[in-house]
């Protein structure tokens, strides 16, 4: 999932606390000066070593003394900084694996660079081919400015790269940068910490990262079952298990919504940022009070023309739901699903069942029971196979706790049948383009990055015929093409993949991540994707291609 990764180093790659520590408190009794707990010295670390000092010296100590403290600081420490410092464990197993999945790894370090370097290659012998430390004259982080030094040796953008630290100081030199930030909770920092700090993703182990950053298989057994296993498929549900479970739009990966911890694990198997909501699942609109208060007439409005059916309502909560559904928000999404495999797994759990789409997060959602057993095959305790999706995208997400309502996600309800419903419909911005990383989303799919392939991908908007033109004048022989069914002989030596007539939305929906993921089978450096107008449903695969393509758009008149 991402070709660039940059790590940290002091607290995500080695555990170097206690020798920083030794040597802070080794200054400290040659000065008189109080010593300090190896927590105390957790909070002070991250800005690298001459801000340490200062951190551990008495408040008001003078310029002359800081520096002359500074000397004996890096002279014990030069000596003693192996005595128990060490790579923290599985991230030796951890780093080999990425550079031998083909990942490009760097470190990134507020180290002095004349040590920086050494430190790593005698931990992590002849696996970082690049390490970049603190420079004379040239701000550290949190500024940007060594990173992308470091990104440009590595032929990196800001897209397709990952920054992995410990501290609040990585996750705002990654925002600086604007990079994608995974927070590691086994360094200096705790999980609330860099939660409020907005890491876009938190790794628990090494193992995550891998699941992050490849999409690796975890180690659990998972079960193949089919319609007629609705029974244990619910059983599990009921225990704390993850389920995948077909509904019309794409499978999602299931969990019993009021179970906390189940719900916890969910981010776990996607790899999904703790502040991107899920959606609570219920058979039938009689089941909405249990779970949601205030609900305007509205509400029941839409669920008599669209529920069951891909849409999803965002209503003031009960608190019977918990924060970790609705990421901490007074809000959460509700849907009652049509797909009757679904439906009957619904009324069997007895529970609602929160289940984003069951890909790893970032990766094209399924449509298919095989796409989501390439995600999520061991990671999760079942697959219910109930055929392919009939609708092939997300749910229409609307608001309404907002006059007027606002439309937070185009899906398989069209913004013109909302209207219908509701009269005046406002569309949010994040429909169009990218979110910021200090932005809240409110509901899925809003702000991160989604649906993308492996290779970077283009989007062409505009007529048929033109966006046919440009890409073939545009495209190298072996680039990837997802077009209109007519016009896929207009692309010689190059890999096709259909996604219906061009004026045949309701196909290109059901294709579109079909399309997608067949690409990550092949060997394509780049993929170009022609795209319908955005009215009725092609504003929902507008959307999805758009993000599959960081926004990476072309217009042609």
């Amino acid at each position: 999932m991402y070709p660039y990764v940059i790590f940290d180093l002091d607290g995500t790659l080695l555990n170097t606390i206690d020798d920083l520590a030794n040597a802070g408190n080794h200054v400290c009794r040659l000065h008189g000066w109080p010593t300090h707990s190896v927590d105390e010295f957790k909070r002070m670390v991250g800005n690298g070593i001459p801000k340490l000092v200062e951190r551990f010296a008495p408040e008001g100590t003078g310029a002359p003394v800081l520096e002359q403290a500074l000397g004996e600081f890096m002279a014990w420490y030069g000596v003693h900084k192996a005595d128990q410092t060490a790579p923290y464990p599985g991230m030796l197993q951890a780093v080999r694996r990425l550079k031998e999945a083909g990942v490009s790894i760097a470190v990134l370090s507020n180290k002095a660079d004349e040590m920086a370097g050494p430190v790593v290659e005698g931990y992590y012998p002849q696996i970082f081919p690049l390490v970049q430390g603190a420079l004379t004259g040239i701000p550290t982080k949190p500024d940007p400015t060594l990173l992308h030094r470091l990104m440009e040796r590595m032929g990196a953008s800001q897209e397709n790269t990952l920054f992995v630290g410990d501290s609040n100081v990585d996750i705002q030199t990654a925002k600086n940068g604007g990079l994608t930030s995974c927070g590691v909770l086994w360094g200096f920092r705790s999980r609330q910490e860099l939660e409020q700090e907005g890491a876009d993703y938190l790794a628990s182990t090494p193992e995550d990262l891998l699941t992050l950053i490849l999409g690796e298989k975890g180690g659990r057994e998972t079960r193949h079952l089919g319609p007629e296993d609705v029974e244990e498929a619910a059983a599990i549900l009921r225990s704390g298990g993850l389920v995948g479970i077909p509904t019309e739009t794409v499978y999602g990966l299931g969990a019993n919504g009021l179970d906390p911890e189940a719900v916890a694990h969910i981010f776990e198997a996607k790899g999904r940022p703790q502040d991107n909501p899920l959606i609570l699942h219920i058979p039938s609109a009689d089941h909405l009070e249990r779970y949601c208060a205030d609900i305007p007439q509205s509400a029941f409005d839409l669920a008599r023309a669209c529920w069951p059916g891909p849409l999803t309502m965002i209503l003031k909560r009960r608190p019977i739901v918990p924060d970790v559904v609705t990421a901490g928000m007074d809000t959460v999404g509700m849907r009652c699903p049509s797909h009757p495999v679904c439906r009957a797994i619904l009324q069997a759990a007895e529970v609602p069942v929160a289940a984003p789409s069951g890909n790893t997060s970032g990766r094209p959602s399924p449509t298919t029971a095989a796409h989501m057993a390439e995600d999520m095959e061991g990671r999760i305790d079942a697959i219910v196979d109930g055929g392919p999706c009939s609708v092939g995208v997300e749910s229409t997400i609307v608001d309404l706790t907002e006059t007027p309502p606002r439309l937070l996600r185009p899906g398989g309800i069209t913004l013109e049948q909302l209207e219908s419903v509701l009269g005046r419909v406002e569309v949010d911005q994040a429909v169009t383009r990218l979110m910021s990383a200090g932005e809240k989303p409110r509901a899925p799919g809003m702000k991160y990055r989604h649906y993308a392939p492996k290779a970077p991908v283009t989007v062409v908007a505009g007529p048929p015929e033109r966006t046919a033109e440009h890409i073939a004048r545009s495209l190298t022989p072996g680039d990837g093409v997802i077009c209109f069914d007519e016009f896929a002989g207009e692309f010689p030596g190059c890999q096709i993949q259909r996604m219906g007539p061009a004026g045949d939305k309701s196909a290109q929906a059901r294709h579109i991540f079909d399309a997608l993921r067949a690409f990550d089978h092949t060997e394509v450096p780049r993929i170009w994707a022609q795209c319908p107008d955005p009215s009725g449903l092609g504003l929902a695969i507008n959307n999805r291609l758009n993000k599959a393509a960081g926004f990476h758009i072309v217009e042609v008149k």
